[in-house]
This record gives C-alpha cells, structure tokens and sequence, in this order.
C-alpha cells in the first residue's frame, strides 16, 4: 500500500470517491471491515480513521437487519469533533446533496455538544428536517454513543415514525392584533416565540405574549 500511494495522484479525486463509495456498498462489507489492509487503505487514501463505530453498525445489521447506506457509513467513518467533513466534501468534490447530508450530520453532532440526545433533540430535528434525517442522525448517534442500548434505539426509532409535526400557532397577523408593530421587532417576537415554542415541546403560554 505504501509503495503504491504515490501513484494516487494519477487517479481523479472523483474516481477515488467512486472507489471508496464501491467498497462502502460491498455485499461483504462487514466481513473485511475489521481487516488490517481495509483500515490501511481507508485511512492513508481517505484519511478516514473511527473503525470502532463499525462494531455498533453491524450490531444494526444483525439484530435489526439495516443496511445503510455509503453516504450514512462514510459520516459515521468520518465525522468527529473537527471540521474534516469540509476538508473531505471539497477534497473528494462531492455533489451538493452528499456535501448537505455531511453538513447536517456534523451541525448536530455539534449541538450535543451542549445537550444530550433525547426526545427534545428529536422533535427539533423533525420540526427542522425531515424524519428520514432523524433517522439517520440516530443511526449515526447510536454508533457513537454505547451508552445508548438497542432497546432504547428501537424506542427512539418509533416515536419519530409515529410523531406528527405540529404547526406553529402564532402568526405576525396574531402578534399586530396584540398590539405589535410590523417590522424587525415583530419578526424578532416570532423566533423568539417559535424557539421556545420548540423547547417547551411544542406548547405555549399565550398569556405571556
């Protein structure tokens, strides 16, 4: 492996992509994902490096039978506590969508850094994003955190695909009715409104506005 490297740079950063995204989506994969020449490869071609994670992914592939996807194996390989997603999305010059999806797992992954996973960071995520993202979030965050049983992520799995998204009820209509004036004040009093409205689960005094 050492010797060839060099000639990497012969090969496109594109063509390189295409290769890992090959090997992500092997039938076999987690037969040689603990291999010493898979983890060489992985991580001096693509500077990819958190290997452990795999165990918990395969832990889904055996007692639930998910098979996920290149795009969710490559953000749990390589989304930490830096900013290596950027450096991998511009380096490997992924499309706009895959470049979103990494964005996204990395942005929350950030927020927990002042909060812990919990119903609350669910049904922002769902309110935010869409329910497929939660899912994928909890996949991801799943494979991080062993603190998380199986029995509590088949929990967490089913409140997302039974939550239902509520609709904000307050308007700028409802807030000039209150004697609010239109303009930056106004829209202010809105997001100010709309994030406690979320952190408060969805519920609201209106005897506070």
């Amino acid at each position: 492996i050492n010797k060839n490297v060099k000639f990497l740079r012969f090969i496109s950063q594109e063509r390189l992509f295409m290769e890992l995204k090959k090997i992500l989506e092997l039938k076999n994969f987690f037969n040689i994902y603990n291999k010493n020449y898979f983890k060489k490869i992985i991580k001096q071609v693509y500077k990819l490096k958190f290997f452990e994670r795999l165990n918990r992914v395969q832990i889904l592939n055996k007692k639930l039978g998910f098979d996920l996807n290149y795009l969710q194996l490559l953000s749990i390989l390589l989304v930490g506590n830096d900013k290596k997603n950027i450096f991998f999305s511009r380096k490997f010059r992924l499309s706009n969508k895959d470049r979103g999806y990494l964005n996204f797992i990395c942005g929350q992954f950030k927020l927990l850094k002042k909060e812990q996973y919990s119903y609350q960071t669910i049904r922002r995520q769902i309110y935010f994003y869409k329910k497929d993202l939660a899912l994928d979030f909890l996949n991801f965050i799943f494979c991080l955190k062993k603190e998380i049983s199986l029995k509590t992520f088949i929990k967490y799995r089913l409140f997302i695909k039974k939550f239902k998204v509520p609709k904000f009820p307050i308007s700028g209509d409802f807030l000039i009715k209150k004697g609010f004036k239109q303009g930056k004040k106004l829209g202010k009093k809105l997001e100010f409104l709309k994030a406690s409205w979320i952190k408060n689960n969805f519920k609201l005094n209106f005897r506070n506005i």
